[in-house]
Formats: C-alpha cells, structure tokens, sequence
C-alpha cells in the first residue's frame, strides 16, 4: 500500500508491504539499497523492490508515490481612491489539492476581498491537505495628495522676512 505525498516537494510518503506465498523467510531489496519490508520518508517517484523468498524466488514490483501540483497563485488588486475603502483584490489559485482555505492579513477569508483601503495585504492560502502558499499585494492609491513647499529664510535675527509656499 502506498501513501502519497501530501504537500508537492515534502518526503512524507511511504510504502507498506504485505507478502503472500513462497516460502519464509523474505528478503527485501528496495530501490537505493534499502533491506527493510516497509519504507517511509519517500518523497514522489518510483521505487523498485525486489522480493526473494527461502527457496531463492525472486518476484519484483514497482510503487509509486504521487504528489499533488505545487499550490501556485496570483494576485490582481484594483486601485482604491483616496481615503475610501473601494478596493478589492482578485485571486487566482490553482495546484495543491481544492478546496482552499483564504487568510488575509486583514482577517478576511474571502477568496477576493472587497472594500479595502490602500494598504499592503497578505493572503495565506491553504489547501485540503494543509499545503500553504502565501502571497503579497499591494492596493494602491495613486492619485493622492502630494505637496512640495519651498522656504525663503529669515534675513537677520527676530526679522519676520522668512515666508513658506505650499503646493498640493
């Protein structure tokens, strides 16, 4: 019986094997020199074990450890106006194994939030077998205010010549 990997790149998997008919004792030989009847701590691929009973029978097979696509997602936020919460972000997800789960910085779990002001956001997305993917994203506001001043100092000492000019 073979056990997947849950989360793509882990080494989590393992083999469990049962041998009927020959006659006792068994030897085991795995693929990489191995010599135990059940193995663990694989990660994906294809591993070859080659049974030989008392007698000097060998039979071989082949198992394979799956594992899921990596978890891989985007994130597409709109622009917020200035000093509103009308932004929003859409994510696209795909890999792992469905369904995810959504955690943003903010507390929301909605897949694309809505109402967002502009600010820095942070989403750990999380599948069914507990494989998690963070993403960053930034809502942004680019029409905000920017001021510039230019500054003309005072003359002498206590002289009230100084003057200061704001633009917005």
């Amino acid at each position: 019986v073979a056990t997947d990997v849950r989360c793509n790149g882990e080494s989590v998997g393992a083999i469990d094997v049962t041998v009927q008919g020959g006659t006792t004792p068994y030897t085991y030989e795995w693929t990489g020199n191995l010599n135990t009847e059940d193995i663990s701590d694989l990660s994906a691929g294809t591993y070859t074990l080659i049974i030989t009973d008392a007698d000097g029978c060998p039979v071989s097979a082949d198992v394979v450890i799956n594992q899921p696509t990596p978890i891989t997602a985007s994130a597409d936020p709109s622009i917020a106006s200035c000093g509103e919460a009308d932004g929003n972000i859409t994510l696209t997800v795909s890999g792992g194994t469905q369904p995810y789960g959504y955690m943003w910085s903010n507390s929301s779990t909605d897949k694309n939030p809505q109402n967002l002001v502009a600010d820095d956001y942070t989403v750990t997305i999380t599948d069914a077998n507990g494989c998690e993917f963070i993403v960053n994203t930034e809502v942004i506001n680019p029409n905000a205010p920017v001021a510039s001043f230019t500054r003309t100092d005072v003359l002498c000492n206590e002289d009230a010549t100084g003057t200061i000019s704001l633009t917005v």
